[in-house]
């Protein structure tokens, strides 16, 4: 009995060897040459391949012999004998179905009556394709045994190869028509694109370039061809580009972009936006570059002619601002620019606790000066009084002409005794001065500001005013008791 078992097995072997190697021209002749060797070699009388998707069991091909009714309907995955082959990815034996009470719960057996049945798994690329079944409405006495169970496992096995095999064909045929689409692609966009196209070799030459690329530089192909992308970039971009690309060439960057000039045939100058990407081989070593061009020439020309308009502006509205804060004869700041420092300097000192003093100054009788010598006189007279003003205060210090012949000192952090020192040192330097027609002098009236402690007071226009107006009235008293003279306002 071993000696016919072996046998028996050989030659189940040798059946499954034939089908293998026989060629099919469809799946159905495929499955029906399985499923008759599968029934005539286990003695069965029905067989399945079946596909499972979406939860349902798809009937790829049948085969039904002359005891068993035809078709077999579709059942769903979890309520047929084969959602255990499905479910556990294994083989599934049962030589008689009536004995088990949980399979005669199976609508495989309730609706069909099937009593043996044998099925194995379909792989296909590690997952379960479905199944690959065989049964019969009679119970078998015996249990299947290995070599059956084996038998059944490979021939699902040299299905799910052959599933494998012309899945692994069809990818490859559909990789080569999109591989083939993408060159006419690329060819079609490389050769009529509207921005430079160009291959370039690691060594900075050029390979292909389109026409774009030839219009761009005005050289013709094959003389673009003889040289590489250096002879032809700015002597001042070409580190920069450089090593961009040896940063391609080494792995740390897969494309770069950058601006860079470019000497056109003629000798003049050229502005490209430069996209470049590097493409490797299997073994990641780099090949060539695909690099983009796009003349942007008169872009940058425009962006520098803007800049250079914009500098124009700024520097227009920045005169603007200093005319609008400046005396136009003397340089010196004016009454708008005095009364906002002044605001300023008061708040400050009362946050810090800072004295301040204010101080008006007035040429004396300066409209008899301008009667005697002139108004251009007079206007020099004004400029050389401001330039001593200047010289004499401190750079923290302000000093405004506040009208005609009129100016202003604003002396942050200084007291009244400081203040006093201050104005006394103007009116000295002042009365010294040779340059002008004759001597002049000046009177001035100081008020200082002393910060209440512990009080935040916002100063208003009222007391920016008052300050001034207390400053006005020492100037007065300097110029009642006799001119060149300087006085203290009292509180």
């Amino acid at each position: 009995m071993a000696t016919e078992s072996a046998l028996e097995h050989v030659s189940r072997l040798r059946r499954l060897h034939r089908v293998q190697l026989a060629c099919y021209n469809s799946y159905e002749d495929l499955y029906r040459a399985y499923l008759e060797a599968g029934c005539e070699e286990l003695g069965l009388s029905a067989g399945l391949v079946s596909r499972i998707r979406d939860g349902e069991h798809e009937v790829q091909a049948s085969l039904y012999r002359h005891d068993r009714p035809a078709p077999v309907p579709c059942l769903s995955v979890t309520n047929a004998l084969y959602s255990r082959v499905v479910e556990f990815n294994q083989t599934v034996a049962v030589h008689n179905v009536r004995r088990d009470p949980a399979l005669r719960e199976h609508l495989t057996y309730q609706t069909l009556g099937v009593e043996a049945y044998l099925a194995a798994p379909i792989p296909v690329r590690g997952e379960v394709f479905g199944t690959l079944d065989f049964s019969a409405l009679q119970p078998r006495t015996e249990p299947f045994a290995d070599d059956e169970i084996e038998f059944v496992e490979l021939m699902a096995g040299a299905i799910g190869q052959s599933l494998e095999r012309d899945l692994l064909d069809r990818e490859r045929k559909a990789a080569i028509e999109h591989m083939e689409e993408q060159v006419t692609l690329f060819e079609g966009a490389f050769t009529h694109a509207a921005i430079g196209m160009a291959l370039v070799g690691t060594d900075g030459r050029w390979l292909r370039v389109n026409e774009a690329v030839c219009q761009i530089f005005g050289y013709s192909e094959n003389e673009l061809l003889n040289i590489d992308f250096q002879t032809i970039t700015h002597p001042e971009d070409l580190d920069a580009d450089l090593d961009q690309v040896q940063q391609l060439l080494e792995g740390r960057q897969d494309t770069y972009q950058m601006k860079k000039r470019y000497i056109h045939r003629n000798g003049s100058e050229v502005w490209g936006l430069l996209t470049v990407s590097v493409v490797r081989d299997h073994a990641g070593e780099p090949q060539y570059f695909i690099s983009q061009i796009n003349d942007i020439s008169a872009q940058v020309t425009a962006e520098n002619a803007l800049r250079i308009r914009q500098r124009q502006l700024e520097a227009a509205n920045k005169r603007l601002d200093e005319l609008a804060r400046t005396d136009s004869l003397t340089g010196l700041a004016n009454r708008r620019e005095f009364m906002s420092r002044l605001e300023e300097e008061v708040q400050r000192g009362q946050r810090n606790g800072h004295a301040l003093c204010v101080a008006v100054m007035d040429l004396d009788h300066f409209k008899r000066y301008n009667d005697n010598h002139g108004h251009i006189e007079g206007d020099l007279a004004l400029k050389t009084v401001a330039d001593t003003l200047r010289e004499t205060c401190r750079d923290m210090d302000l000093v405004a002409r506040h009208g005609g012949e009129e100016f202003a000192l604003l002396l942050p952090e200084t007291s009244a005794e400081d203040g006093l020192q201050a104005a006394e040192r103007i009116r000295q330097n002042v009365a010294v001065i040779d340059s002008l027609k004759r001597r002049i002098s000046v009177s001035l009236g100081v008020k200082a500001f002393e910060p209440v402690a512990h009080r935040q007071i916002t100063p208003t226009a009222v007391q920016m005013s008052a300050l001034l107006e207390d400053a006005d009235q020492a100037l007065y008293e300097a110029k009642s008791v006799g001119r060149n003279q300087v006085r203290l306002a009292r509180d």
